[in-house]
């Protein structure tokens, strides 16, 4: 709400009310507070994609860590440019900070949510290496996809706006959550394989399991859900924004060997020109097969398709920034059609956030 100040001439001048409060570290400075040594922050994107990974990004924080970087908010709510000139900053931002990532062919084998867990916890491997073991992680939302369903009821923490028990002194110890939990058994990735003709599907070869790499026994934190998370929380806005520019520029990079696709402007996501090619050439090796894809008749229930093999900066994560270093945010990339379920401005405001979105999945 604005305010009336008398002028010097008598008349009466406008002062501009409270700007909306941006993502601040209250929330991570309470769950120090109650005695947690690290907090990390985790947001996902790439969930409503029909092709390419689902990438989860975090950012641990400490009692150290000062004010987040001016300018970071939830990804959706900033241009590509924004997210890209935030990245430098970000990456000297809080004790570590990484991006996880599960290929459309872990989606296909496991089903979505398990996906978001593997990626999750590829991502926190990858951060806690550096920063030592997280005692909270704040996620984005009401749904927890992070703790492994046997644990789910055990390790949650209450919702946000509810007291923690009268006896809780310091901080609940988690129930152990082992990461085999993950896994309900090893599942075989296909070989690469160039893009099928529409309608054939070769058989695929056995390669090693889904999951390579993740250190067996590893303890999933217990999980603090908030709704908005990525508005109130900068580790979770920060590392929203850190996934976000991942995973695009992942895309950005798949995006000429399937030009027809248009994931350099779509990003994966059901964009017009996207459906019209699926429509046209069907499924290519990166989509996600047990997914009613627009345009096709859906799947027969015989099986997830061919995908290729899963190099590593699709499934496994990435100690950010490395986009800048590794040439793959440029001019190039910049996004004019549906974007994480956006509609960005078709001018940047000065601030560098868009102007209107509309949220997605």
């Amino acid at each position: 709400m604005s305010a009336s100040v008398p002028t010097r001439t008598g008349g009466v001048a406008r002062t501009p009310g409270p700007s909306r409060p941006g993502p601040h570290l209250r929330h991570e400075r309470a769950a120090l507070r109650e005695g947690a040594v690290r907090v990390a922050g985790m947001d996902e994107v790439g969930r409503g994609s029909l092709a390419g990974p689902v990438s989860v990004g975090v950012v641990v924080v400490d009692a150290t860590t000062r004010t987040a970087p001016r300018g970071v908010a939830d990804s959706k709510l900033l241009t590509p440019a924004a997210r890209r000139a935030l990245l430098p900053a970000l990456g000297r931002w809080g004790l570590a900070r990484a991006v996880g990532h599960a290929s459309a062919a872990e989606i296909d084998a496991l089903g979505i949510v398990a996906a978001l867990r593997l990626a999750g916890t590829r991502a926190l491997v990858a951060a806690t290496a550096v920063s030592g073991p997280v005692d909270l992680v704040i996620l984005d939302g009401s749904h927890d996809w992070l703790t492994p369903p046997a644990d789910l009821f055990s390790a949650a923490d209450p919702p946000a706006d509810e007291a923690p028990p009268p006896a809780a002194t310091g901080p609940r110890a988690s129930v152990p959550t082992l990461l085999p939990a993950l896994l309900p058994a090893p599942v075989a990735l296909p070989v690469p394989d160039p893009v099928p003709d529409p309608g054939t599907r070769p058989v695929p070869a056995s390669v090693p399991p889904v999951a390579p790499g993740l250190p067996a026994g590893f303890v999933v934190p217990r999980v603090r859900m908030r709704v908005k998370a990525d508005r109130s929380c900068a580790s979770v806005a920060a590392a929203s924004v850190l996934a976000k520019c991942e995973r695009d520029a992942l895309m950005v990079a798949l995006a000429p060997d399937h030009p027809a696709y248009r994931w350099e402007d779509n990003k994966g996501y059901a964009a017009p020109e996207h459906v019209d090619a699926l429509r046209r050439l069907g499924p290519s090796p990166w989509h996600r097969r047990s997914w009613r894809l627009p345009g096709l008749p859906h799947d027969d229930g015989s099986g997830p398709g061919p995908d290729v093999a899963v190099p590593d900066g699709l499934v496994g994560a990435s100690v950010t920034p490395g986009l800048l270093d590794d040439g793959l945010l440029d001019d190039e990339l910049v996004d004019d059609g549906l974007l994480d379920g956006d509609l960005l401005p078709d001018e940047e405001p000065s601030d560098g956030r868009a102007a209107w979105g509309m949220m997605g999945a």
